[in-house]
């Protein structure tokens, strides 16, 4: 896991060695349903838009979760598919000043998967935001993103093994 700043955003980046086809591990990632079940930890939920089965180029769904004992919502937009290499969401309304989430799924060998989780965002109140992303949301987030990428690690070696 690492961490950097680009343009005041700060970016996350998780990776995790899957052994599972990447055609696999491309639909188990973009599907809602598998996205909720990961989200324990935020009690995340679809609630508008897209709210189950696979995302597909230009669906909105609208994301409930809670931070810190808060409710919030994203309404985030699938801007970019191409099967099975990258996917890719920004958000169009909700909390942060800037918030886009990047995967990409590379083939190793058959049948073994390199998944990257970029997670890039920006929180508004300028340099107070900064230092609130860095210190408070960016570890959160950190943690968010290691658990997510076990569970679908997890749930696609469970299907490719049988």
């Amino acid at each position: 896991m690492e961490f950097a700043y680009i343009e005041k955003m700060l970016v996350l980046t998780a990776t995790i060695e899957i052994n599972a086809p990447a055609e696999r591990c491309f639909d188990l990632t973009r599907s809602v349903d598998v996205h909720v079940a990961s989200s324990g930890l935020i009690d995340g939920q679809a609630i508008a838009g897209r709210m189950s089965g696979l995302s597909e180029l230009g669906d909105e769904t609208t994301w409930s979760a809670r931070f810190f004992g808060i409710r919030f919502h994203l309404v985030c937009e699938i801007t970019e598919l191409i099967r099975p290499e990258s996917f890719a969401d920004v958000m169009k309304k909700g909390l942060f000043h800037r918030f886009a989430h990047r995967y990409t799924f590379l083939a190793e060998t058959p049948g073994r998967t390199r998944l990257t989780d970029e997670l890039t965002f920006e929180s508004p109140c300028g340099v107070a935001g900064r230092w609130f992303d860095q210190w408070v949301i960016g570890p959160r987030f950190q943690k968010l993103l290691h658990h997510r990428l076990e569970y679908l690690k997890r749930v696609a070696e469970e299907d490719n093994a049988s």
